[in-house]
């Protein structure tokens, strides 16, 4: 303590006079100003290379008045914060200050009456210092801090907690700790002082400048802990979460982010929320990257899921960055392992590959955001998925029928999976067109123009999704409304396609792939307002492909090669937006054209943006 006892000397008998080119009062931000009740002003002092705290301030000119709301200290050398520090200080009154921060200094020593004067102060910032606990805070320092709702002692070193919660349950009103355990060795747990405390919101994560090292939560380490709906512990090298841990927290949990404990896997993930068999509050649960980085991908099996299929109030789900390749098919079908009550599901950054288990995303009924971007995947998603028309290549087959298309009979020819897709979307559409016979004896198979023409209801065609349906056509989630699928290197065509449930789905985002040719139509997206192809390094668009998207409110195509697609000597150019005229924003930037057909935007009579940026006109 000899060190400690000589810097709060030092602190005490050269405090620092400061001039106006040391501290400046600023303008507070939008967030903060309303906090302060739209008045008052910020003293900044940080980043002044302070050895202590100021013992005098400027005084704010016009057009800054009202009170000091915000005091920032942060990012200087301070040591010490020394009895009555702040009441004694000139110009300016401790108790308009609503929030502090000494974060970024070199704190080593709290003293007893370090806060006095800070008696309205909501918020207090102490993170990245050399605190320790509990030598470097004196007994009774937060008793001052009546109206404290949150306190960041993050990135301080906090081996244990025990005797934390006798100093911290003076602060009667504290709603939000952030704070970062690094218990190697030891178990941690909230004393029972916190019994005392409406603590709401829980941060032990780890940051970029330090580690939250907590291998092991047990049945005791949340016990005390009454009032928590926010708890975020990631990236804490969690091993184990034994299956009682959470159960403290059934009735009042709605966020848990256990996220980027990769030691934890998917097992782990269900023995932890068996603490919260049948929650009704918890509304997101983050677990991304809980697979370790560098182990096989992984399938998502039923048991996996068990407890998160309990989760009743659950609506949202962050399944990022785990490796997941297929989703074993008993997790969707006969019945989803997925709670009804969830809407938004992301699975972006995995390795989804194509099984059987899509035949049954439509079971996911309620879902309404997915978002499965960043796939890196290698195959065109749009390809005919009958799973038993094509097998693997047996070493018997002659080397003719894999190799060479040319000498394929017209018999193995109509086999193939995109002849087969084409032939069901026209058959189906004929169907749901309900066109009369005549007709459609007029009309040549795969002859989308003419459809179009004699359909008296124009292209909007309605597809209920089952089991039977889902084999053969693509099957959404009935109530889906928003689709990320971008940077997934998904290559290939865009054929006919007739996606079947996609009642309600009006956002769609498939850029940065390889996607080319959009050859089309594509039919059962007639909700469909926002749709996003750019970056696709597409080189041709038929004249068919947006006959069945009439209700385009927004479309970017930026970044592809549309040069010969939109010239004014391609005939196709001047029906391709025929019937979009509820085209409000279009999006043709750097799509390499020096010229456009003249009769390209006719039928979209409410444009009211149109961007060519970034071409050669």
């Amino acid at each position: 303590m000899a060190l400690v006892e000589m810097l709060v000397v030092f602190a005490v008998l050269f405090p620092i006079a400061v001039s106006d080119n040391v501290c400046k009062p600023g303008k507070l931000s939008n967030e903060v100003f309303k906090s302060c009740g739209k008045t008052g002003f910020a003293m900044k002092c940080n980043g002044r290379g302070l050895l202590s705290i100021p013992s005098d301030y400027p005084t704010p000119s016009p057009p800054l008045s009202g009170p000091p709301c915000v005091l920032d200290l942060s990012d200087n050398n301070i040591n010490v914060v020394g009895n009555e520090t702040f009441t004694e200080a000139k110009h300016i009154n401790s108790t308009e200050i609503l929030y502090v921060y000494l974060n970024k200094n070199s704190l080593r020593y709290l003293q007893g009456k370090a806060f006095v004067g800070l008696s309205n102060l909501k918020y207090l910032n102490l993170s990245h210092n050399n605190l320790c606990w509990k030598d470097s805070f004196a007994p009774g320092v937060f008793a001052f801090l009546n109206n404290l709702k949150i306190i960041n002692l993050k990135c301080n070193r906090f081996n244990d907690f025990v005797g934390l919660d006798k100093e911290l349950k003076v602060m009667k009103k504290l709603e939000g700790l952030f704070i970062t355990p690094r218990a190697s060795y030891n178990k941690l747990s909230f004393g029972e002082g916190f019994k005392e405390l409406n603590l709401t919101s829980l941060y032990l994560s780890s940051t970029p400048e330090c580690d939250c090292i907590l291998k092991e939560i047990d049945n005791n380490t949340f016990q005390n802990l009454l009032h928590i709906e926010k708890l975020y512990i990631r990236d804490c090298h969690i091993e184990n979460i034994t299956a009682d841990a959470l159960k403290p927290l059934n009735n009042t949990l709605q966020v848990l982010d256990i996220s980027e404990n990769t030691n934890l896997t998917f097992k782990g993930m269900n023995i932890a929320l068996n603490g919260l068999i049948n929650s009704t509050t918890l509304k997101e649960l983050y677990v991304n990257r809980i697979h370790a980085p560098y182990n096989l991908g992984i399938e998502i099996k039923p048991n996996d899921l068990q407890s998160l299929k309990t989760l009743k109030g659950l609506e949202s789900l962050y399944m990022d960055l785990n490796k997941i390749e297929v989703l074993n098919e008993d997790t969707l079908y006969p019945n989803p392992m997925f709670p009804p009550s969830l809407i938004n599901l992301t699975l972006a950054g995995n390795r989804l590959t194509f099984g059987t288990y899509v035949d049954y995303l439509f079971m996911v009924k309620n879902i309404t955001t997915l978002d499965i971007s960043r796939q890196f995947l290698g195959y065109n998603p749009f390809k005919f998925k009958h799973h038993d028309i094509l097998s693997h290549t047996t070493s018997g087959t002659p080397s003719a029928m894999v190799c060479d298309v040319n000498s394929m009979t017209a018999y193995v020819r109509n086999k193939s999976l995109d002849d087969i897709n084409e032939r069901n979307v026209w058959d189906s559409v004929l169907q749901k067109l309900s066109l009369p016979n005549d007709d459609i004896k007029n009309i040549k198979r795969g002859d989308w123009v003419t459809l179009f023409a004699n359909s008296p209801i124009g292209f909007d065609v309605i597809c209920t999704c089952n089991v039977s349906v889902a084999r053969t056509m693509i099957c959404l989630p009935e109530h889906l409304s928003h689709v990320h699928w971008s940077w997934s290197y998904l290559n290939g065509e865009i054929p006919p396609l007739l996606l079947c449930g996609a009642k309600h789905l009006e956002y769609v985002d498939l850029s940065y792939n390889l996607l080319s040719p959009w050859t089309g139509p594509v039919f059962g997206l007639h909700h469909l307002k926002w749709l996003n192809l750019s970056e696709n390094y597409c080189t041709h668009i038929s004249k068919v492909f947006f006959f069945g998207l009439q209700n385009l409110e927004l479309l970017n195509l930026t970044g592809n090669m549309l040069q010969e697609t939109f010239h004014p000597n391609n005939a196709d150019a001047g029906v391709m937006f025929g019937n979009q005229n509820k085209m409000k924003v279009l999006i043709l930037s750097d799509i390499k054209i020096s010229s456009l057909h003249e009769d390209l935007l006719n039928s979209m009579i409410k444009l009211e943006e149109l961007d060519l940026s970034y071409n050669q006109i």
